[in-house]
């Protein structure tokens, strides 16, 4: 009679130390795969802004205001009918706003709370782990934006007097007007739109998009907001600038969760990763439109 021979424990401990190795293996190339999977989506989102940008010029021979005051509406908001959100775009209403006396602010109810409570996937970077909603500024369920518009090279300062001023060096700023005609240093080497993530351990730091009571002018005085880092950012931090900064400084800097880099639209409608070891004065000469600086290689 012939006897079946099974496995010793030697021999089942051995495979099993063998697939567990290959697991190991594995993981990690399974991550990376899908990591680059989600930094290819995030450049995707990056250029549907982009056409969205230059479909809107188009339309108004202008590129959509950094915000507009009084009511605080983001740049955010003038691209939702060229990115498929017509829904969103229509929820918004300003009617009987003045903004200069209103100590409520207009998007805390009704139909413009539910526009600034809606996840519109486009405005958010898949490798951002943060909430989709976060209950904040009177904002029930805020949705997170990942992406903020370049308005200076310089300012390390959110306030009315510093990013919130008008007539910043980038391209958008309060209620800018930017022609592709006043970007004088080239739409190839001119930063648009770069990425921005939330929550930062012990930072913070918050971004969201369409409207904001924090920008919104709800009283009389231009001192009554500050909170510009919203929706905008400036080149003068570094990039990737996760630690605290002076004068809250790394609200405004351009940060992503890709390894060592930061996705960037450019203003002809590319997007490039730029190195968080750029250097410095490479770095504030791609936010400015018409400063003249002439950029080699980056």
């Amino acid at each position: 009679m012939r006897r079946c021979r099974g496995f010793t424990l030697i021999e089942l401990l051995v495979v099993i130390g063998i697939i567990a190795l290959l697991i190991a293996l594995l993981i990690p190339a399974v991550q990376q795969a899908r990591e680059a999977a989600r930094r290819a989506q995030c450049k995707n989102h990056l250029k549907q802004i982009g056409l969205s940008l230059h479909n809107y010029h188009g339309s108004f021979g202008t590129f959509p205001p950094g915000y507009i005051r009084p009511h605080g509406t983001s740049w955010h908001y003038h691209l939702l009918p060229y990115l498929d959100q017509a829904s969103v775009y229509n929820l918004v209403s300003f009617a009987g706003y003045t903004g200069t006396t209103s100590t409520e602010s207009i998007w805390i109810s009704g139909n413009n709370l539910i526009a600034v409570e809606t996840p519109i996937a486009v405005f958010r970077c898949p490798s951002d782990s943060s909430p989709i909603q976060e209950n904040n500024a009177m904002i029930p369920r805020r949705a997170h934006g990942n992406y903020i518009a370049c308005a200076d090279s310089l300012e390390t300062v959110d306030g009315s007097a510093s990013l919130g001023a008008e007539f910043k060096d980038g391209v958008f700023y309060r209620d800018s007007r930017t022609r592709i005609q006043d970007i004088v240093d080239g739409s190839t080497s001119t930063v648009g739109v770069g990425e921005a993530t939330n929550h930062v351990p012990g930072l913070n730091q918050d971004h969201w998009y369409i409207g904001s009571p924090e920008v919104e002018k709800t009283g009389p005085t231009e001192a009554s907001t500050s909170e510009f880092s919203e929706f905008l950012g400036s080149m003068g931090p570094p990039l990737n600038m996760f630690e605290d900064g002076p004068n809250s400084s790394e609200e405004m800097s351009f940060r992503s969760v890709h390894e060592g880099i930061v996705h960037f639209l450019m203003m002809d409608g590319s997007v490039r990763p730029l190195t968080e070891n750029i250097d410095q004065l490479v770095r504030q000469a791609l936010a400015t439109r018409s400063g003249t600086e002439i950029v080699g290689e980056y």
